[in-house]
């Protein structure tokens, strides 16, 4: 994986991480909670809607001589602006007929629209190989969201204030590069302009399904919180899990994205052997890091919440703190087990793992009377879960793990229990549970080197995997 691309997924997941925590911080419960929502719905929108053409132009966009295919351009782009125009039309017509105070379902769409275009930016310059290009405007976006929605907020915009920072940082980052502006001038319409697509159509599912997966579960629980418990405490549950979800989504992003495409091009040339020892990588790392995760939310994360949470929601936040960090490890390994799938070309089966993942999710809010309730419920049923699509996905495929380095994982685990409990019994100084952490964290990695546990093995630079 190129650095830039590097550079861009890390300085996008903190920028963002800290821009939720920023306005969290800022804004009253019931207007996070609200701008949370439109958020996370103008995502959903965009997943559900514009990210298999999306996906599409990652793969195809440019031909195997690195030119642009001028008919996939304009397949690609008359296809986004379609879905763009019909977004907002049915928004408009949704406000009109519902007349909902503040414009949620106007801003919600808006910002989905103004996503799909920049996301149709960055996979061109993708596709086109421009790595440098690409940081910069993913990095350009983030920080001018940043500075514009905190602005805003600030100056007492509110909700509002939020929306129009985080869409016109979008737009000025795509507008400012001159790449972004021709690519988008070249879009022409022909009659049959849409015949390019479809033979990649069910790649582009499969691709907006793996790629939506953390908001196509998410979104509904958001939702269904809200209905039934307020703005705020959805805003409170949002938080949490894109807190634990966020540096989560980072460490496996750096390792995934450069093993799923090497997945894909296994799978590309038909070396059976290949794609199945990629896709063991990529499970066998997966446990690894859901085992470390869990074991250090279970010790640290009140801890973690209480530090960038402010103290008016600390209690909520810190309730909330475990089940978060068990819902966001199930998603990650739900990422993982999806990959295997689509690269197996079975995108019915990732349409089945998604959609149940997200049932299960929304089920507890039939009965659930309290939020904390319905948020443990939700996380232990998307883990348990995912946790029996993992076992399905190891028998399906044949991606067998031996009972030894699952023995040499345990250990690795115990190892880290030990050092944690320890070191917040024995520690008394202030943040020692930071010290407790990192000092139980170098542990687990050092006993899962030393034991040779493949998954994280596999992670190593050839020349200190072979050591």
């Amino acid at each position: 994986m190129k650095l830039p691309y590097v550079i861009a997924v890390t300085a996008t997941r903190l920028l963002g991480l800290a821009m939720i925590l920023i306005l969290f911080h800022l804004m009253p419960g019931d207007e996070f909670g609200t701008f949370s929502l439109i958020n996370t719905n103008a995502m959903l929108v965009y997943m559900a809607l514009g990210a298999w053409v999306i996906a599409i132009a990652n793969r195809s966009l440019v031909t195997d001589s690195g030119v642009v295919d001028q008919a996939m351009l304009s397949a690609v782009g008359i296809a986004l602006l379609g879905v763009v125009a019909a977004v907002l039309a049915v928004g408009v017509a949704m406000q009109l007929a519902l007349s909902l105070p503040g414009n949620a379902i106007l801003m919600t769409v808006a910002l989905a629209a103004v996503l799909i275009i920049y996301e149709a930016t960055l996979a061109s310059k993708n596709a086109l190989g421009r790595a440098n290009a690409y940081a910069v405007i993913a990095v350009a976006r983030n920080v001018l969201a940043l500075l514009l929605a905190v602005g805003l907020v600030a100056a007492g915009e509110g909700v509002t204030g939020a929306i129009v920072g985080i869409g016109a940082g979008a737009l000025l980052a795509i507008f400012a590069q001159p790449l972004g502006r021709r690519l988008w001038a070249g879009v022409r319409y022909r009659p049959g302009v849409f015949a390019p697509l479809k033979p990649y159509l069910l790649f582009g599912i499969g691709g907006a399904l793996q790629l939506g997966c953390y908001i196509l579960v998410n979104a509904p629980l958001r939702n269904l919180i809200a209905l039934k418990f307020g703005a705020a405490a959805a805003g409170l549950w949002s938080v949490t899990t894109d807190l634990y979800y966020g540096p989560l989504a980072l460490i496996a992003n750096a390792y995934a994205l450069s093993q799923v495409r090497l997945i894909y091009l296994a799978a590309a040339q038909g070396d059976e052997q290949t794609l199945r020892a990629r896709c063991r990588a990529l499970l066998e790392f997966s446990a690894v890091l859901a085992a470390l995760y869990v074991a250090g939310s279970a010790f640290f994360a009140v801890d973690a919440v209480s530090l960038v949470v402010p103290s008016a929601s600390t209690v909520g936040a810190e309730a909330l703190a475990f089940p978060s960090a068990l819902f966001g490890t199930a998603i990650m390994v739900l990422y993982c087990i999806v990959t295997v799938a689509i690269s197996n070309n079975h995108v019915g089966l990732v349409a089945i793992m998604i959609s149940s993942a997200a049932l299960v999710s929304a089920l507890p809010a039939l009965w659930s009377r309290d939020v904390l309730t319905m948020c443990w419920q939700a996380s232990l049923g998307v883990s348990v879960l995912v946790l029996a699509w993992s076992l399905f996905t190891v028998f399906r495929y044949r991606l067998y793990i031996g009972i030894g380095q699952m023995a040499r994982l345990g250990c690795a685990v115990v190892s880290f229990v030990a050092v944690a409990a320890a070191g917040l019994h024995l520690l008394r100084f202030d943040f020692a549970w930071l010290a407790s952490a990192a000092a139980a964290t170098a542990v687990f990695l050092a006993t899962a080197l030393l034991l040779r546990v493949d998954g994280l093995v596999h992670v190593l630079p050839p020349a200190l995997r072979d050591r």
